[in-house]
């Protein structure tokens, strides 16, 4: 993508380079409702309803199969309801969730990998974003959950609180450098015109916690924020800067 750019870090990171116009959001015109969709789904369901088996199952395994053939027959059926739901209702939330989850609970993580896959492709609003790094973070995949921030960042960069979100997810796993990338990609991002102040304070509260004092001062003058500045030149713990 043309508006990526590499950002050196402890892992490379592809971050926005700079503030973009806000694309137009609205779901189109929507030619069924959910309502319809969810009769249209029991109304199948009563049409498949399996019929007993002609013969007395006695053997274990041959029950162990039967019941194996029919669950994943059930799978297949709910997989095929809500694959249509989300082709036809791409901008509702609850069936992208209900799908997603789906596979995750039957043990098809890359099943519900790309159901999540699909559903960024229409840049859908945060919850689709953060539940899709919240199911990579409880497999510890950590790598992918970073790969979903960046893309994250790359469609709604524009709000500063998930750029401040991004750097302390990076922080919290370790990676000091990329959190510092980060902070420091999302200042020339905004720019001077339209930074916004918890972006600075959130870096300049980073390098304390870092114990970069000097970084941390330089970051509270460049934002103009004297109270800051000058509390932290007084006093931080028992070492006096000036």
């Amino acid at each position: 993508m043309d508006d990526f750019e590499e950002t050196p870090g402890n892992k490379p990171l592809r971050l926005p380079k700079k503030a973009a116009k806000v694309k137009n959001k609205a779901p189109a015109a929507l030619q069924i409702t959910a309502e319809q969709l969810v009769r249209e789904a029991k109304e199948r369901d009563l049409e498949i309803v399996a019929p007993p088996p002609k013969t007395k199952i006695s053997d274990p395994e041959e029950l162990a199969e039967y019941q194996r053939k029919r669950r994943n027959k059930q799978v297949n059926h709910a997989r095929n309801i809500w694959d249509r739901a989300v082709t036809i209702l791409p901008r509702a939330t609850q069936f992208w969730l209900k799908y997603s989850y789906m596979e995750e609970l039957i043990g098809n993580l890359p099943g519900a990998r790309q159901v999540f896959e699909r559903w960024i492709e229409w840049e859908p609003p945060e919850q689709a974003w953060q539940t899709y790094i919240n199911f990579e973070l409880r497999y510890k995949e950590t790598d992918r959950a970073r790969i979903i921030w960046q893309h994250f960042l790359h469609v709604h960069g524009h709000d500063v609180k998930l750029w401040i979100r991004y750097a302390r997810f990076e922080e919290r796993s370790g990676y000091i450098g990329n959190a510092r990338a980060i902070y420091e990609r999302g200042v020339e991002y905004f720019g001077e015109d339209n930074i916004d102040e918890s972006l600075l304070i959130a870096f300049a509260q980073f390098e304390e916690r870092q114990k970069e004092h000097e970084r941390a001062r330089v970051i509270y003058r460049y934002a103009n924020f004297c109270d800051h500045a000058n509390f932290f030149d007084v006093d931080i713990g028992d070492r006096r800067i000036s």
